[in-house]
């Protein structure tokens, strides 16, 4: 292990041990640690004691391992750093996970974090930012013994031993299972099974051992369980309601800028989300999906070595009454074993055969590579739960068709379905003595009465809607929808309030009820239908919406002076009948949002047979000519998605067939030349085409 320092470098440290005294945390040996690495740092390497920061909690008149000035320290030993320097970073205390922001994506649901004496955490994500600013040049050794400092994926390239990460559920099963947390995490719920489901998650609780050489030791494992946290994050701020929602906005408030950026979610924080507390010191990295890892780039390549103890432990051997970290002792064990230099790889390994004989449970890793020594947690980087992965892009295009193109088929057949006989008369029911002169007939007093005749081609079960249907005829337009007044058409009281509905707001200074040219341009055409010579009756009660019926229209407001004026617009209102029956009106008055609507005319309500002719003997008083509009007469059946709307169910069928080719289109890309995610190099105006970076 740091064989790179020589004497000709200049060297800091800043070693950190905390034990939190008097806490139900306690720890006994991270002192200690510091203590042992200190004197390591100076007798084996070198080092000056000047150089050489500690912050420790069990001496009250020393710098106190806050998280304020842990950040300053580390901080001020990279400013301080210089090309061809040393720097080395240790750590011995508890570590703890934070749930993630509800919004951002990580691995494992969790920010994994340093627990500071005062509980103003350190998340993986600052950690980070800070590590990345070390200079080019300048070589940076972090050892952390502590639980959640991350782990190598198993196969990952260059990894050195096995890793103690777990295998990661599938996809689906880890999405619902986050759901399921981020529904907990809501209601202010917390429990360690969940945080154990999750992977890496260990209770600390103190359990008894016995060594190798028959020492009976107290172990106890140096990770820090939320619900611990939260009860120390309660003694230590005097905030009673901390629930595991809250933790952000608490540090918040108690530390205020002294708190992590990351904690008041920085954008720094949304950007790297994804990324573990190995993961804090890296830039740039992928991993194949497969497990195999593949190249890693950071700010700064050559520059950065990190031992891991994992899950740490920490040791207290019951006879003699000396504390330690496992991991450290093992650290310190193989240096004082030998006076060569060892390389990181043969001193993970052999520190993993030393706690492996002592019935440890900690994995220790390390990883030095040639482009970029920073080690990183590849679980992370994978993003089994995050919308930008490839797979889960594919499985929403491919689940989104397999629900789209059936949906869309059975609207279709649903809308096939309905028959409908349409008959547009406007034309022909102008004598032809005015065809040159449409609108002086309309306009006229000739006879109006107009016969046609519809022959049914297929059985019409009842009820046979009728409609009209008018076509180029825009009640959208926005001084036609305004020219009304809701109120008097409420209440008798308001009978006088017509100040919206000019031109039609009063005839002869009194008002007119209802006013506004919604009302007054109401369709008065009229149909009348006979089969065999035998009326068919039309039904024109509850055509329109009962809400209309009921809360729009005055069963007590009456029609006055309604087409007294000049020119007449469209079909007159019996004055005895209040509003609320006049459901033609109510029906016209909902007004259409395109130019090609129809209207509820009437219902005849028996069947019409294959074969049947119907004669129609209408009236054609409404004036469509004078702005080339079109009148058609529609008999229509239904069906459950209403009458025929053949738009529905293509347009379902046609998102569903794009949704299916894109799945299939990106499975065959992402296997025949996959690329990894989460990359922000392909992002880079700069990036070579042969994908250098």
């Amino acid at each position: 292990m740091l064989l790179f320092i020589h004497s000709s470098m200049a060297k800091k440290a800043l070693l950190i041990g905390i034990n939190y005294p008097g806490t139900a945390v306690e720890l006994r040996g991270c002192v200690n640690d510091v203590r042992r690495m200190q004197k390591c740092l100076i007798d084996r390497y070198g080092f000056s004691n000047k150089d050489i920061t500690v912050l420790i909690d069990t001496d009250k008149t020393s710098i106190q391992p806050t998280g304020k000035n842990i950040r300053e320290a580390l901080k001020k030993l990279i400013a301080e750093g210089e090309p061809g320097d040393v720097l080395v970073f240790h750590y011995s205390g508890h570590g703890t996970r934070l749930p993630t922001e509800e919004g951002l994506f990580d691995a494992t649901d969790y920010d994994e974090c340093i627990t500071p004496c005062d509980m103003n955490l350190i998340t993986d994500n600052e950690f980070r930012d800070m590590v990345a600013e070390v200079k080019k040049g300048c070589l940076l050794t972090i050892i952390s013994d502590s639980c959640h400092s991350g782990g190598l994926i198993e196969e990952a390239k260059e990894q050195i031993g096995e890793s103690y990460v777990n295998k990661p559920k599938s996809r689906i099963v880890t999405f619902l299972v986050s759901i399921v947390r981020s529904l907990l995490t809501t209601c202010g719920i917390s429990s360690n099974d969940s945080q154990r489901g999750s992977g890496g998650g260990h209770d600390s609780v103190t359990r008894e051992s016995e060594l190798e050489d028959g020492e009976t030791v107290d172990m106890k494992t140096r990770y820090l369980p939320l619900d611990s946290y939260i009860s120390l994050l309660k003694e230590q701020t005097g905030q009673t309601d901390i629930k595991c929602g809250k933790i952000r906005q608490t540090l918040v408030k108690v530390f205020g800028e002294d708190s992590s950026p990351h904690v008041m979610l920085s954008n720094s924080m949304k950007r790297n989300a994804h990324r573990g507390l190995l993961g804090m010191f890296i830039g740039k990295r992928e991993v194949n999906t497969d497990g195999a890892g593949s190249e890693v780039k950071s700010k700064h390549p050559n520059n950065g070595i990190l031992l891991s103890g994992s899950r740490s432990e920490d040791v207290y051997v019951t006879r003699t009454g000396k504390a330690y970290g496992a991991f450290s002792d093992a650290i310190q064990t193989i240096l004082s074993g030998t006076r060569q230099e060892i390389t990181n790889k043969e001193m993970v390994l052999r520190a993993r055969e030393i706690l492996k004989k002592q019935k440890f449970g900690q994995r220790p890793a390390s990883l030095q590579r040639p482009q970029l020594p920073w080690v990183v947690d590849p679980l992370r980087l994978l993003l089994p739960k995050s919308p930008q992965s490839v797979q889960n892009v594919i499985l929403t295009f491919l689940v989104s068709g397999v629900v789209f193109i059936p949906l869309g088929a059975i609207c279709l057949f649903a809308s096939q379905g309905v028959i409908e006989i349409v008959d547009q008369y406007d034309i022909d029911c102008i004598p032809l003595s005015f065809r040159d002169n449409k609108v002086r007939y309309i306009q006229g007093l000739e006879d109006k009465r107009c016969n046609r005749t519809i022959t049914v081609t297929k059985t019409m079960k009842n009820p046979v809607y009728v409609y009209y249907q008018l076509e180029n005829y825009y009640q959208n337009h926005r001084r036609y929808v305004k020219s009304r007044q809701d109120g008097q058409l409420r209440s008798p009281k308001d009978e006088n309030d017509v100040k919206s509905c000019a031109p039609e707001d009063t005839v002869g200074g009194e008002p007119i009820v209802p006013c506004g040219l919604v009302a007054w341009s109401l369709f008065n055409d009229t149909y009348d239908f006979t089969r065999n010579n035998q009326k068919l009756s039309v039904n024109k009660k509850d055509i329109s919406w009962k809400s209309d019926r009921d809360s729009k229209f005055g069963k007590n407001v009456f029609p006055k002076n309604f087409q007294k004026g000049f020119p007449i617009g469209g079909k007159s209102l019996d004055p005895k009948i209040p509003l609320s029956e006049q459901e033609d009106l109510i029906v016209w008055m909902r007004t259409a949002a395109l130019p090609i609507f129809r209207k509820l005319y009437g219902k005849i309500e028996t069947d019409l047979e294959a074969g049947d002719t119907i004669k129609v003997l209408l009236q054609n008083n409404y004036n469509t000519y004078s702005f080339n509009g079109k009148k058609k007469l529609v008999l229509s059946t239904t069906s459950w998605l209403g009458g025929r709307n053949d738009f529905l169910g293509i347009a379902y069928l046609t998102v569903g067939s794009i949704c299916l080719s894109l799945a299939v289109f990106f499975s065959v890309l992402y296997l025949a030349k996959p690329r990894q995610l989460g990359d922000p190099s392909y992002l880079s105006w700069n990036r070579s085409a042969g994908g250098g970076r």
